[in-house]
């Protein structure tokens, strides 16, 4: 992508209550964003957001999707080349995301490698006095052109699609890491359609990832049967970067 020119951009939210909270946004503050990036917050729910332009004119951004996991997915107007846009999240005790921006957009999908899926799966207490539940851990391919992803996941086992971050897979296994939860009362295979999602929202081709929720298997790695990968829900135990504030 030929960046001629670039603009700094800040996202901004303001909570409807001062215990609203913001996590983390996806991308990092270090990627460089097409102008037809879309932002993804996460955080509470009742976060509201709004998008500074250069000429100081304020407009207000919509959460075109909520995802299970606290993904709040902001859908910007377009960026506009050759001018300095701040957009400033202001929750609480104030938050701020930058990025660079410049003057292409992206509409290229995310392409994974052929590799097999890793799939570990663990059985763990929520909390103190929380019920079992099963803990997934998955090392996806590489992606052929490496770019800042998240990964949806959809399925039966899930009460809505989740936006996993990106972590280093376990042990030597080379790949993308994700994590996530189920319930611990599910049993037997559990199937996903997972995708890779771009800093623009272009999404990778679907792949389908199963998991083996068996309790005397628990802690071993399972091989995804042929070209399925495995996947559930790891809201809260993902590497969560704290904002600049």
């Amino acid at each position: 992508m030929v960046l001629s020119s670039l603009f700094v951009v800040v996202i901004a939210s303001v909570a409807a209550s001062p215990l609203a909270s913001v996590e983390q946004a996806f991308p990092a503050a270090s990627v460089l964003l097409p102008t037809n990036a879309r932002i993804v917050v996460f955080g509470d729910e009742a976060l509201v957001f709004s998008l500074e332009r250069g000429d100081g004119s304020v407009e207000p951004v919509t959460v075109a999707e909520r995802a299970g996991n606290r993904a709040n997915v902001l859908t910007l107007p377009p960026l506009l080349a050759d001018e300095a846009i701040t957009i400033t999240v202001d929750v609480y005790e104030g938050y701020r995301f930058d990025w660079i921006v410049g003057d292409d957009d992206d509409d290229a999908a995310p392409v994974l490698g052929a590799d097999e899926a890793i799939v570990t799966v663990s059985r763990s207490q929520a909390g103190t006095d929380g019920p079992e539940v099963w803990f997934v851990r998955v090392c996806m391919p590489s992606l052929v052109n490496a770019e800042p992803v998240l990964f949806r996941v959809a399925g039966d086992a899930l009460d809505s699609d989740l936006l996993t971050d990106v972590s280093d897979c376990a042990g030597d296994d080379e790949g993308l890491g994700i994590s996530f939860v189920l319930d611990g009362e599910a049993r037997g295979a559990a199937c996903f359609d997972v995708a890779a999602v771009d800093v623009a929202g272009n999404e990778s081709a679907v792949r389908q990832v199963c998991a083996d929720l068996n309790p005397l298997l628990t802690g071993c790695a399972q091989a995804s049967p042929s070209a399925t990968w495995l996947l559930s829900l790891l809201g809260l135990a993902l590497v969560r970067r704290r904002v600049a504030r």
